[in-house]
């Protein structure tokens, strides 16, 4: 079982054993989620549920959790270029630094 540790700018966040996902960053305040892929990309989400978080970390194949997921599993994809998923992409990025 993965742990969500938190980080200093309140995002809570974990490191995963996939193929697929590289981390997860959610903020449970803002229900903002972001799915970092082991090719680099990340996908932005909001009003992502608790519950879908902790079954993608908790899961023994988190990549296949993410690859099987129905449209809106995990939210609403948020555009990079809104101001609140920009936002939450800098907050995310200074996690990374922390690695």
């Amino acid at each position: 079982m993965t742990e969500l540790a938190l980080q200093p700018n309140g995002i809570w966040k974990a490191d995963l054993k996939s193929r697929v996902v590289r981390s997860v960053y959610y903020d449970g305040e803002s229900r903002l989620l972001a799915i970092e892929l082991r090719h680099g990309k990340i996908r932005l989400y909001s009003n992502a549920a608790e519950e879908a978080v902790l079954q993608l970390v908790n899961h023994h194949a988190p990549g296949l959790i993410y690859e099987t997921a129905t449209e809106g599993a995990f939210g609403m994809p948020l555009s990079r270029f809104c101001p609140k998923g920009a936002t939450f992409l800098r907050r995310v990025k200074s996690a990374k630094a922390l690695r």
